[in-house]
This record gives structure tokens, C-alpha cells and sequence, in this order.
């Protein structure tokens, strides 16, 4: 028994060895981040008040007001709104470096707290199983992220994303503690959180509602007690209400470029294309995300070894792992809909990764529950702890052994590539080179060379020749130029010199 322990405690240090050397060349590259596109013209009105030495009062008004007119003129969610103005380079070039450790951080934290809920607090798995799970959740999610630009290395999608689903998570395990426990903070914590995500992203009041929706159940079918069923069912009104507030904005038709609003026949074919487009991507992150079949093959032992199927029934496993899959599909639901209206604006990176997210989610709850469900079968009693051990040794002993091929897709391999191909200094030259002119109060139509597309995380929108253009609107708004214009980097250096 305590050779077993010994051995789980390694291959938990072994994993988080793993995970956080993983992490090193995405942090690196953070060291170098730049804000770009929305970024700028979400916070430019707030970035001039303080260049111009507003007060701190000043600068959260103009936040405010800058985030109603984002209400107003482009989407709806209005407390995402005001931390987009509120973006880290607002206060000089070189904070905005503090946007992917953001975004990491909060992603920890999250989904950190709600593996812990569901795996230690509902399901009965030892500690030392979530200490397992959750860097490997923590690993895939990072590393495979369908679009690590918009979550993790620009403030607009990790602001307008990440955070918001955090926030989902937090909340639910605020409110299941609550539940259990019927302490007040938990329960005013959940309604601070529940104003946030009501404005924040339609994806997280979505998954908020789904996950609260059973549990309500599942503590009213306990008899339990009935002032805390109508405080929960407070904290969802409280986010209905902002969720009503983000459907009604002016700005969503703007975006749409017609009028925005529901339809039967749209919300029926929405239903329908998430499943489908859910199920055909879940197909392609099993084929893509390398190391996930492992960590489904090791949940599911672990399943078997720690489950007491016979005691739940595999109808209700069975009803879980099937309502898991349907939140996935869910998430597919606000992007889906905006895009049946056809706008020329596209739907985020940020919105593939809630979804990316939400499918490990689903992986680990389905892996579980298959692994607890053959936990009921006679032959299954002979496994024990060893077996997990074993499993995990495995695992670990493949992705060693298929190491280049594992990580040869992973952000971090990405990141790492970039840099020792020095495509990582190429880019921080060009930047400067640009930033020096900008930065120029001598200069008010402002000529930059064009960045060649060696861009690895960031990947900034691009500048054109035409001033009128978005990205050039909104660079010269921040900097508070009359234009910004880029030009080929040859013509550049034969009109002005290096």
C-alpha cells in the first residue's frame, strides 16, 4: 500500500513537471506581447485620458463610456465590454505583457476549482486523483487550444472568453458548495459572479444554465432546503436579466448587419448544426489532440478502480455522460445562430476554444463513467490502485517514447519553433521600429512598414495602405494620429531610410 502511494506521488510530480515545462515557451513569448486591432479600439478614448494625465475617476467614466458604445455601435456584451477598455497597454506598451499569464492563471484557477467540485467533492476520487487530472486537463487544454492567438496572447479573446468561462466555473462551484453547505459568502459570491457572466459571453451564461440546471434538480429531488433552491434560482434570474440586456443591444445588429433578433425557424436549425458540428469536431480533436486518447484510457481505469458503478447504476452514468455531450454541443449554439445571419464579420478564435474546453470536459466525465460502469462487473473487482499506477507509467513512458510526435502540434512546440528560428527577434524589431513612430507626438500622419507574417502567436491584424481601414482607424485613434498608413518594407526603407 505504501509502495502504491509512493508511486502515485511520482507520477503526479512526473505530470506537473510536464505541464509546467510545457508552459515555459508560451510564457517566454508572452515577454513580447503587443496589442493590436480590437485591443486598440476598444480602450483608444480611455488610453488618451491618461496620456493626457486624467484622473483615475476620469479613466473609469471613459471606460464606461466606451464600453456603451461598443454596446451601441458593435455586440452586446456589456461587462466584457468595460474590461476591454480597460486593456493592460491603456497604461503603457510593455503591460500588456501581463495578458497571456491572464489568461493562463484564470484558466488554472477555473477549471482547477470546478475539477475539484466535480472529481473530490461529487464524484468521491481521492485528492491525489485530481492533482492527476487536473494538469493533464490544464496540459491539453493550453497546449491544444484551437486557437492559442485569441485565448491566451490577445487581450480581446482571452477577455472575451477565457475569463467569462471561468467565471461559469467559479459560479458553479460557488453555488454547489452553497447547496451543501448553506454558507451566505458562497451564495453572495454567486451573485457577484452571476452580474458578471449574465454581460460577459453568451457561451458562458449558456453553460452556467445547463450545469445549474441539474443541480438544482438533483438537490430539490434530496429534499433539500428550500430558501437556498430560491437564492440559486435568484442567481440565474440576476444573469438572465444581463443576458437580456446583451440580446436587446443595438450594437448586435451592427454586427449582424440586419436585424438581430429570434426565429423559430433559425433556433431549430441551430439545435441541429451544433450537434452536427460538435460531433465533427470532437471526430477531428481525437485525431489532432495526440495525447487525449491516453488520458481517456487512463480515466477510464481510474473509473473502474475508484468507481462504485454497481451502487450509482449505469442508467444514470449513462444519463450523465449523455447530458455532458449536449452542454458540448450547446456551445456551438451563439455562434452558430450569429452566423446563419451571414455578416462578413467572422465569429472569434475564442469562441473554438469554449468549445475546445468544453469537449475535455465532456472527455473526462464520459471516460469516468465508462470506467465506473464496467466498475459492476464481477471480473472488473480484481483491479486495484496498482493498475491505475501501471496505466499512468504507461502513459507517461509513450509520450516520452513518441515525444516529438505528441508535442509536434502543441502551442508550446509552436512557440518554441518560433523563437529558435528567430522569427521571436525578428518580430520584436519590427514592433519597436513601428512603436518608435507611433510613440512620436512630432508625427501626425504616421507611414509604417509593413511586418512580414513570421508572427507565431500573435499573428497582429494588419496594416494596410488604405487609412480608412479598420485596424488603421483604430492604431491611429489609440496613438492619437490624424492617419496610419503601412507600406511594403522596401518602398519604406527607400523613402525614409532604416
Amino acid at each position: 500500500m505504501k509502495r502504491d502511494k509512493t508511486i502515485s506521488y511520482i507520477v503526479i510530480i512526473a505530470v506537473w513537471l510536464v505541464t509546467l515545462a510545457s508552459l515555459i515557451p508560451l510564457m517566454y513569448c508572452g515577454l513580447f506581447d503587443y496589442a493590436t486591432g480590437d485591443d486598440l479600439g476598444k480602450s483608444a478614448k480611455v488610453h488618451q485620458i491618461i496620456i493626457h494625465g486624467g484622473t483615475f475617476f476620469e479613466v473609469i467614466k471613459q471606460a464606461l463610456a466606451s464600453a456603451h458604445e461598443t454596446y451601441i455601435n458593435h455586440e452586446g456584451t456589456w461587462a466584457s465590454n468595460v474590461i476591454l477598455a480597460l486593456q493592460p497597454s491603456i497604461w503603457g506598451e510593455k503591460f500588456y505583457i501581463i495578458t497571456p499569464f491572464l489568461g493562463m492563471l484564470a484558466l488554472g484557477i477555473g477549471a482547477g476549482f470546478f475539477l475539484y467540485e466535480i472529481l473530490v467533492c461529487r464524484l468521491d476520487y481521492p485528492k491525489t486523483f485530481f492533482w492527476l487530472v487536473a494538469p493533464l486537463f490544464y496540459l491539453l487544454a493550453i497546449q491544444y487550444m484551437p486557437f492559442i492567438r485569441g485565448g491566451l496572447f490577445w487581450y480581446t479573446g482571452m477577455a472575451h472568453y477565457v475569463f467569462p468561462i471561468t467565471g461559469s466555473f467559479i459560479y458553479l462551484v460557488l453555488m454547489d458548495r452553497f447547496f451543501k453547505n448553506g454558507k451566505y459568502i458562497n451564495i453572495i459570491l454567486a451573485m457577484i459572479f452571476s452580474i458578471y457572466i449574465g454581460g460577459s459571453h453568451y457561451q458562458a451564461y449558456l453553460f452556467s444554465v445547463l450545469v445549474f440546471i441539474p443541480m438544482c434538480v438533483l438537490y430539490v429531488i434530496a429534499k433539500g432546503d428550500k430558501l437556498r433552491v430560491l437564492l440559486g434560482i435568484c442567481t440565474q434570474i440576476i444573469q438572465l436579466i444581463g443576458f437580456f440586456f446583451c440580446y436587446k443591444a443595438p450594437g448586435n445588429n451592427q454586427r449582424a448587419e440586419s436585424e438581430f433578433g429570434f426565429s423559430f425557424g433559425r433556433a431549430i436549425n441551430t439545435v441541429i448544426d451544433s450537434v452536427v458540428q460538435s460531433t465533427i469536431d470532437g471526430v477531428r480533436y481525437v485525431l489532432e489532440v495526440r495525447p487525449l486518447v491516453l488520458l481517456a484510457i487512463v480515466l477510464v481505469i481510474a473509473g473502474i478502480v475508484y468507481g462504485n458503478g454497481a451502487e450509482i447504476g449505469v442508467k444514470r452514468l449513462l444519463i450523465s455522460t449523455i447530458y455532458a455531450y449536449l452542454v458540448y454541443c450547446a456551445m456551438y449554439a451563439p455562434g452558430i445562430y450569429y452566423a446563419s445571419y451571414g455578416a462578413s464579420e467572422g465569429i472569434s478564435g475564442g469562441y473554438f476554444d469554449t468549445n475546445y474546453f468544453c469537449f475535455l470536459l465532456f472527455v473526462i466525465i464520459a471516460s469516468l463513467s465508462l470506467g465506473r460502469g464496467l466498475s459492476a462487473l464481477a471480473v472488473m473487482n480484481r483491479l486495484d490502485a496498482r493498475m491505475f499506477n501501471i496505466a499512468s507509467i504507461v502513459s507517461i513512458a509513450l509520450l516520452l517514447i513518441l515525444f516529438k510526435h505528441v508535442i509536434g502540434n502543441s502551442a508550446g512546440y509552436s512557440c518554441y519553433t518560433f523563437v529558435a528560428e528567430g522569427h521571436l527577434d525578428d518580430f520584436v524589431s519590427q514592433m519597436e521600429e513601428r512603436l518608435v513612430i507611433l510613440e512620436d507626438d512630432s508625427i501626425e500622419d504616421a507611414v509604417l512598414p509593413e511586418m512580414n507574417d513570421q508572427q507565431g502567436p500573435f499573428m497582429h491584424m494588419s496594416l494596410s495602405s488604405d487609412p480608412n481601414s479598420f485596424t488603421n482607424g483604430v492604431t491611429s485613434q489609440f496613438y492619437g494620429k490624424k492617419s496610419v498608413i503601412a507600406i511594403p518594407r522596401d518602398e519604406y526603407y527607400e523613402k525614409y531610410g532604416n
